[in-house]
């Protein structure tokens, strides 16, 4: 559909997700996208790095999640904790984050802080640090992340699950912190600052990336701004990111995974569909009535599971879509076996209208809550410019969910009832073993 018709769709419904914005594109290749909000007391930058674990060197996993790190041990200019006291100084805090397409960082100061905000933000993606001991630092705190997060009970479920829906060498099976296994800690231990700066040379270059500002800001000054501290960075080509195929899921795979668990989970998992693709906006809404207006809840009233839900994802090379459940009596295969009755009774029947109608009305909230503090707003601008898309993009793709049709949901329901391939993961003790799926096959971590 075209973006005009999508946009006219939408007005009326989405013009809170309406923001003037000023685009433009630095002579290296840095893409800017500037929105002002006067009423707003702070600032956020928001800088979009075209690296994410799919780039991660090879053999080397978790190379840009400790880049991430990295990047906060201080600069050329700056170094050690000099980025951070001056930041803090104006009055500013800074955070990031790694997925498997890109990392950002997140950056919010007050709005007189903005022009010298930009030049140590400017002079952190030019040049950071990585000095060696600061480096073995931010290792050891990724290792303490990794270590809390594995150490939770379910703590290591979705990354074994990416790993066996996208097998082999595929860079979406792998964990993004890159510590899912002895495998990933012997990763991290060999990438050194001399990996992480050849990193930063190529996936860090100014073509790579998108700027987003939004806040009480004047865009011709802060465009000036930018112009006077990013532009001043020199021009180098991006590295290349392939485009890996996935290989083919063949038949239902079952997999146990032995851990130390209170409540047993069956997570029943599907390969999902890219970002932008026409059923994105059909899937997650799938996902949101499987969780919350299904039949599915009578098994939590009724006590055969304490928790159920589901969810999809879509990224730039493939995506996700699972279903969970779990049961504190460890009986999983009644619990699939009713998941799988409420999936085919929807491709077969479709939802109700009124519950359709629910479900779009949540995204509809959920996208609004995402634009409220300027912080969000940046990052709805950064994510379209980095998805290829006009900077105002949002109202057309909330537009696209508020489109979807019972028929579409039974569509995309039937796509994974009759699917080629899926991947069954129960989680439960060893002791547990016996009341899980039967014909499953121990995961053995690398």
């Amino acid at each position: 559909m075209p973006l005009a018709l999508l946009l006219a769709l939408s007005a009326s419904a989405a013009e809170p997700l309406v923001f003037e914005h000023r685009a433009f594109t630095l002579d290296n290749g840095l893409r800017v996208v500037l929105h002002a909000e006067p009423r707003a007391p702070l600032v956020s930058i928001q800088l979009l790095v075209a690296a994410g674990a799919r780039d991660d060197l090879e053999g080397l996993g978790g190379t840009a999640h400790l880049l991430e790190h990295g990047m906060f041990t201080g600069t050329a200019r700056l170094p050690g904790q000099g980025f951070d006291l001056e930041l803090e100084a104006l009055g500013g805090d800074a955070n990031a984050w790694t997925h498997y397409d890109w990392t950002g960082f997140t950056t919010t100061v007050p709005p007189g802080a903005l022009e010298r905000a930009l030049v140590l933000e400017a002079d952190r993606l030019a040049s950071p640090s990585l000095d060696p001991a600061a480096v073995a630092t931010q290792r050891r705190v990724v290792q303490a992340e990794a270590a809390g997060i594995l150490s939770t009970p379910h703590g290591q479920d979705a990354a074994v699950l990416a790993s066996l829906l996208y097998p082999g060498q595929h860079p979406y099976g792998r964990d993004l912190m890159g510590l899912a296994g002895p495998r990933g800690a012997r990763d991290l231990g060999l990438l050194d600052p001399a990996a992480l700066r050849a990193f930063h040379h190529g996936h860090y270059a100014p073509s790579g990336c998108v700027l987003a500002i939004a806040g009480d800001v004047d865009p011709a000054q802060a465009e000036a701004w930018v112009r006077s501290s990013y532009g001043a960075i020199p021009a180098r080509p991006a590295a290349e990111r392939g485009a890996a195929p996935a290989p083919a899921l063949v038949g239902e795979q079952r997999w146990w995974l032995p851990a130390d668990v209170g409540a047993a989970t069956v997570s029943m998992g599907w390969r999902g569909v890219p970002v932008g693709h026409p059923d994105e906006p059909a899937l997650a809404l799938l996902a949101w009535l499987l969780s919350h207006d299904s039949r599915l809840g009578r098994l939590v009233e009724r006590g055969r599971a304490t928790e159920l839900h589901a969810w999809s994802d879509s990224w730039q090379l493939g995506g996700g879509f699972v279903i969970t459940a779990k049961a504190e009596d460890g009986r999983l295969a009644p619990l699939q076996r009713a998941v799988d009755r409420e999936l085919a009774r929807l491709a077969r029947q479709g939802p109700e209208p009124v519950s359709l109608a629910r479900a779009q009305g949540a995204w509809r909230n959920r996208w609004l809550r995402a634009a409220d503090p300027v912080q969000g707003r940046a990052s709805l601008l950064a994510q379209c410019v980095a998805m290829g898309l006009e900077p105002g993009c949002s109202p057309a793709l909330l537009a696209r969910y508020q489109a979807v049709q019972p028929a579409d949901i039974q569509r995309v329901a039937r796509d994974l009832v009759e699917a080629q391939g899926r991947v069954l993961l129960s989680v439960s003790s060893e002791t547990g073993r016996r009341r899980g799926l039967p014909g499953s096959e121990p995961v053995v971590l690398p």
